[in-house]
């Protein structure tokens, strides 16, 4: 059986963890989780792999790798390595290093995957690179956690029903919307990604966004139509 540990050494994205049973964590959720088999002492690690666009590429479970797609994701198995490939670009995504070949360590770990807010944690051999963090051979010994990423405002899979959702500032990621309203008053910016709306799911302007969509609505139809109507291809036709 396989149990979670707490007392370990391993490297991930070229950092040393010793002892710290959260290696890193994104606002309070922790990304990977390390487990020791009770009969052979042998160390595993849990975590997912998702793609930029936040589907789940492969998940990693006790140091198997099992992609959705095994056709677009390829694994490769020896004796002390797993490898997790992407078949069309040839980039490595996770790769493992365990028994000798990990020694001194316990298990090497590389993983190249998207956190929720849309960046990238790319823990490679020797560094680990997210935004504009750059970080390489540092050791972290006998802490709670590793890492800690906080994103503030940041939603994800949620589902909200019969509210009123104020928009400025937050990101919402996977959710989905049931009778509510969506409020914006163009206080901050907003992020909607991949979220799902009902047909009675209705938008409202408040403030600084009111005076905007009165001031598109007076131009339009005071002999302006030309200069919206160039707004809004502009708006459909953004990369």
């Amino acid at each position: 059986m396989w149990i979670k540990e707490k007392e370990f050494k391993i490297r991930l994205g070229g950092q040393t963890f010793i002892n710290v049973p959260v290696l890193i964590q994104f606002n309070g959720e922790s990304l990977f989780t390390i487990r020791r088999h009770e009969d052979t002492g042998d160390v595993g690690i849990d975590c997912d792999v998702y793609d930029k666009d936040g589907d789940k590429i492969a998940s990693v479970r006790r140091n198997n790798m099992y992609p959705g797609d095994r056709v677009a994701y390829t694994v490769d198995r020896s004796e002390n390595h797993l490898t997790l490939t992407d078949s069309n670009t040839g980039v490595v995504l996770a790769h493992i290093k365990k028994h000798s070949d990990a020694l001194p360590l316990e298990l090497d770990v590389s993983v190249r995957t998207y956190l929720p807010d849309g960046r990238l944690l790319d823990a490679g051999p020797d560094s680990c690179t997210l935004g504009g963090l750059f970080m390489a051979g540092n050791v972290i010994d006998t802490g709670a956690v590793g890492i800690s990423i906080n994103v503030p405002n940041i939603t994800n899979g949620k589902e909200f029903s019969n509210q009123e959702i104020h928009l400025d500032g937050k990101m919402f990621f996977r959710c989905k919307f049931k009778s509510c309203t969506m409020v914006f008053a163009a206080i901050a910016p907003f992020s909607l990604s991949r979220s799902d709306f009902d047909e009675k799911t209705t938008w409202r302007f408040d403030g600084a966004a009111s005076l905007t969509v009165n001031a598109m609505t007076t131009m339009y139809h005071g002999g302006f139509k030309h200069v919206i109507d160039h707004i809004i291809k502009a708006i459909t036709t953004k990369t």
